[in-house]
């Protein structure tokens, strides 16, 4: 063997062996490569899924707000409502009452309430349009209604037996009532 053939074969054996370790340094670099590329896949999976949970919380947060906006719609849409029928049933008991205050029968009553009650030192005060049935009485204007008011001045006492006094205290109660049910339920 001559020293060409054995520069030939060495260099024939240098060329497997870069060629083996080109390959064996491609396919591992090939395997790191798809490695990063599985580790991005995966982080970019995590990442979206992050997103996704993010998203999801802001969206159920904002459902949740929506939902409760409704709520207090719906509550303020039934509280005018209860104020809405409760103001047109007090004004109908109101116009019943006045209508009743235009009878004989509330007048046979009025005079005869008025008859039981002690006016020594009081002042009368019925409606505008009572006033004119009992002589010496004080026309009021804040009984619209009916019914009467006796005014002990110098005691500082005044009894009030008005429809008007009646009809308030009844109106509250029942609102009062109604909102102690509203914040119940």
């Amino acid at each position: 063997m001559n020293e060409n053939e054995k520069f030939e074969r060495f260099l024939g054996v240098i060329r497997q062996r870069s060629e083996d370790k080109a390959k064996q340094l491609l396919s591992e670099a090939k395997a790191e490569s798809e490695s990063i590329l599985a580790g991005a896949a995966k982080a970019a999976e995590d990442a979206a899924k992050r997103r996704m949970r993010d998203a999801d919380r802001i969206d159920a947060g904002r459902d949740i707000h929506n939902m409760a906006q409704m709520e207090n719609d719906v509550r303020r849409a039934e509280h005018m409502t209860r104020e809405r029928l409760t103001d047109e049933m007090f004004e109908d008991i109101a116009r019943r009452l006045e209508a009743y205050a235009s009878t004989e029968g509330y007048r046979d009553r009025l005079l005869s309430a008025i008859a039981k009650e002690d006016m020594t030192g009081a002042e009368l005060h019925l409606s505008p349009r009572d006033a004119a049935l009992v002589e010496g009485a004080v026309a009021d204007e804040e009984i619209r209604l009916g019914g009467y008011a006796i005014v002990y001045r110098d005691k500082g006492i005044c009894i009030d037996d008005t429809f008007d006094l009646a009809l308030a205290s009844e109106r509250e109660s029942f609102s009062s009532r109604n909102i102690g049910e509203e914040v119940r339920a």
